[in-house]
């Protein structure tokens, strides 16, 4: 709870949407034990998701998810967040093709009732789960991501705008 103010104002004071990102990140790894973290963003169009951000990904070639048959397009149906790890098999957890991870956590960027992202976390060392508080601190960290994302996008539309009538 102290450290809420610190993550809202790193957060929701940038004003574009990489610096925004960033910051999302930067707090995610702050706060809670991970390996890596990830924001994706759906397309409008196509409603895929795209890797946005990553910090600590083993593959960062994968840029494009679809939002059937994954977790992450899971919460963006539901827009409820999920956490799993390795099941009592031993089996780890698949998060993309091929991409295997100890435990994964994800919680919805949503805004105006609308998911229209999804910020994740992983840990790939054996025995390394994510709690429900962890769970709690990413979901307050999206929230604030979901406003600052918007509000990055709207100031960029602004600039353009601005730029067009100057012209």
């Amino acid at each position: 709870v102290d450290a809420l103010p610190m993550i809202a104002q790193a957060i929701t004071s940038q004003m574009d949407l990489e610096s925004v990102l960033k910051q999302s990140m930067e707090m995610v790894i702050s706060h809670i034990p991970t390996d890596e973290v990830s924001i994706w963003l759906a397309d409008a169009q196509s409603g895929e998701l795209f890797l946005e951000a990553g910090r600590g990904l083993e593959n960062e070639q994968i840029q494009r998810l679809p939002v059937v048959d994954t977790l992450a397009g899971q919460v963006m149906r539901t827009g409820k967040p999920t956490r799993t790890h390795r099941d009592k098999d031993g089996v780890q957890v698949k998060i993309k093709t091929g991409y295997l991870v100890e435990a994964v956590i994800y919680v919805p960027l949503i805004l105006g009732g609308t998911p229209f992202g999804v910020l994740s976390a992983a840990n790939r060392e054996r025995g390394r789960f994510f709690t429900e508080n962890d769970e709690k601190m990413l979901q307050v960290i999206a929230d604030l991501t979901a406003v600052a994302v918007h509000n990055a996008r709207l100031h960029q539309t602004t600039l353009r705008s601005a730029t067009r009538r100057s012209k």
